[in-house]
């Protein structure tokens, strides 16, 4: 009897449970499945297509791996070296790992915001790079422009590139200066190729105060990664920490 009765109970037990809602993955939840250095690799590689305009792939939206991959194996080769300048790179400066939120921003004019919405076109380009709206600036009565973000991170000049080629003005906020973390001014990674060597020289570079015009505080370190992806320090020079 008792071999019965235990199997009832575990049947009313679990069958009368209720059901956990199933909480919705978020933006967030999407890019934090992400090495931050993969990100910056993306934001690197996306900013220099948007610079070459012979380029077909700076017509595709979704990234491309093997150019990101290069970047990110690049970083990753650094980031391995255990080195206090890698060290102060990635973990006290954390200077890879800023990836700005306005790089997933997307700002569209609309002439007529009534019109776009009837425009089976431009709603079905929202819908098939499944962008989310994120607020609204009115120009004049029935104009404005409305600002959409991207998830997870995409080629906005690209997709900005999609709404011109059907009549949208279009503008990714991404720019192409530096970037910059509070309370830095100013925050990159540059990325030179040696052909003869065969190998990429790696600068990392943070400054503040009146960047536009040099910084006046600034900091830079220099590595070198190979063909293999094998990495060594370089030199480090500025006048941050003076």
């Amino acid at each position: 009897m008792l071999k019965l009765f235990i199997p009832i109970v575990l049947f009313l037990f679990l069958g009368c449970k209720k059901e956990e809602p199933k909480k919705e993955r978020t933006c967030q939840d999407e890019m934090a499945e992400y090495d931050p250095a993969y990100l910056y690799a993306a934001l690197h590689d996306i900013r220099r297509l948007a610079w070459e305009t012979n380029n077909p792939e700076r017509k595709v939206v979704q990234l491309i791996p093997y150019r990101v991959d290069k970047y990110y194996k690049i970083l990753d080769a650094v980031r391995k070296t255990g080195t206090p300048q890698s060290d102060s790179v990635f973990n006290k400066f954390r200077i890879p790992y800023t990836v700005p939120e306005r790089l997933q921003f997307l700002t569209i004019y609309l002439e007529d915001s009534v019109k776009s919405v009837n425009d089976t076109v431009f709603m079905n380009l929202i819908r098939n790079y499944n962008l989310s709206f994120h607020g609204y600036t009115q120009a004049t009565r029935g104009q404005g422009w409305i600002t959409m973000k991207t998830c997870p991170i995409i080629n906005v000049y690209a997709l900005a590139s999609k709404f011109h080629e059907i009549g949208y003005h279009a503008d990714a906020n991404g720019g192409h200066g530096n970037l910059s973390t509070a309370p830095y001014s100013s925050v990159k990674v540059d990325f030179y190729n040696d052909t003869v060597n065969n190998s990429t020289k790696v600068v990392f570079f943070i400054g503040m105060g009146d960047c536009p015009s040099g910084c006046q505080k600034k900091y830079t370190w220099e590595f070198e990664v190979d063909a293999g992806y094998n990495a060594k320090f370089i030199k480090s020079y500025g006048n941050m920490f003076r």
